[in-house]
């Protein structure tokens, strides 16, 4: 398994480039949200950023965008 996965990011580099960019924004937003959500238990002004942060329209498309392409899509079955 290693040693097909070494190959195919030989062959693909742009991809494999684009998925741990992918891999690497759901790692990061998750924690840095949480985080802030901690923060603000001392600090009102980070609660009410972390909420404001949450609840944008633009972190609900990036998030969506990012499960969609990172998700699994299996076909249906007849």
């Amino acid at each position: 398994m290693e040693q097909m996965a070494i190959t195919l990011i030989n062959q693909y580099p742009t991809v494999a480039t684009i998925l741990m960019v992918i891999g690497g924004l759901r790692l990061f937003v998750k924690p840095v949200i949480s985080f802030l959500h901690w923060l603000g238990r001392e600090w009102e002004w980070l609660e009410k950023l972390a909420v404001k942060i949450e609840s944008s329209k633009y972190l609900a498309s990036a998030q969506y965008i990012l499960d969609w392409m990172a998700s699994v899509k299996v076909k249906k079955q007849k």
